[in-house]
Formats: structure tokens, C-alpha cells, sequence
């Protein structure tokens, strides 16, 4: 009896240290489900992509010598939309007005995008979302400062290139207390 109980206990030594060396029976299962999936070639590609046209989507908008019409050709025909706080553009003229809105309002615009997550369906599109800060100087000199979330709907289509279809903008964050020349909305 004293025999069996010092193999058992053994036994369970063993099987400790085993599975805090991760060998053992299944240990092979349970490795493979902790690693984080790893993508084809052909949807991290893709998910590149995505990512580049976001970075060049506020590279235009923190660009004033660029073109708005940069923007045109990562939009989907012929209809997308575009909604920021209550308005919602539909066409390229609207986009190009309010760009130039922007510009002038806010001569000196920067964004601080974070991480981008983005999701699939099994549709083709593409669901992504992502924070950024804007910060930007208006013509009397005062800052602005806001934190805000998009939503951007994209669709995959064969041997073409990604489109937008629609893109949501939201308000997150006010910053108070960055001084008495700092706008914050």
C-alpha cells in the first residue's frame, strides 16, 4: 500500500514537470492552440493592403498640397458613404468639399492612428476599425485636439483592388484640461 501511494505521487511529479516543460501526452495539441493563427499568404497580403490604404487615406488629409481626388480612387463606384457626425457624403464632390472644409479650417492637421483590426466575412468584405487622434492648428494659432473611431466598410472583389464602401466616424474623447488655447470638441 505505502508502494503504490509513492507511485502515485511520483507519477504526479512527473506529470508536472512535464507539463510545465510542455512535453508530454497532447502537448503537441496544446501548443499549437495557444499560437495565434497563422494567416495564408494571400489574406495577409490582403489585410496589408487595407492597412496601406488607411495610412494614405489621412496621409492625404494631413497633406494640404495633396490632391483630394487621391482620395476618389479607394472609394468604390459608383456610390460610398462617409459619415461624420450627422452628415453623410455619398459622391466625389462631397468628399472634395468637405476635404477642402478641412484644409480650411485646420491648415495643419496630424493623425496618430493605433493598432487596426480588421474582420472578414464570407462575403468579401471587410469590417475595420481603428482609433486615431487628430491634433490640429487653425489660422489664429489655437489647437485642436480630439480622439475619434472609424469603422470602415471594404470589399474584396477578384483581381481587383480593395474599395471603401463606407466609412463611420464617431467622437470618443474630449481633452480637457490641455490649456486655455486648446479647442476641444
Amino acid at each position: 500500500m505505502k508502494m503504490n501511494s509513492i507511485s502515485a505521487s511520483r507519477l504526479i511529479s512527473i506529470l508536472a514537470i512535464l507539463a510545465a516543460l510542455g512535453i508530454g501526452i497532447g502537448a503537441r495539441n496544446a501548443r499549437a492552440s495557444t499560437e495565434p493563427a497563422v494567416l495564408d499568404a494571400a489574406s495577409s497580403e490582403f489585410e496589408a493592403r487595407i492597412e496601406a490604404m488607411i495610412h494614405r487615406w489621412f496621409a492625404v488629409l494631413g497633406d494640404g498640397s495633396a490632391e483630394a481626388n487621391a482620395l476618389s480612387s479607394l472609394l468604390a463606384e459608383p456610390t460610398f458613404e462617409l459619415r461624420l457626425d450627422g452628415e453623410v457624403l455619398r459622391d466625389r464632390p462631397g468628399l472634395r468639399a468637405w476635404v477642402s472644409n478641412l484644409r480650411a479650417t485646420y491648415p495643419k492637421i496630424e493623425y496618430e492612428i493605433d493598432p487596426i483590426r480588421i474582420d472578414s466575412d464570407a462575403e468579401g468584405l471587410y469590417h475595420v476599425h481603428f482609433e486615431f487622434d487628430r491634433r490640429a492648428l487653425d489660422d489664429a494659432g489655437s489647437s485642436h485636439v480630439a480622439r475619434r473611431k472609424h469603422t470602415w466598410i471594404i470589399q474584396r472583389a477578384p483581381n481587383a483592388a480593395p474599395v471603401i464602401l463606407e466609412i463611420k466616424e464617431q467622437p470618443l474623447l474630449f481633452y480637457s484640461g490641455t490649456g486655455p488655447q486648446v479647442v476641444c470638441y
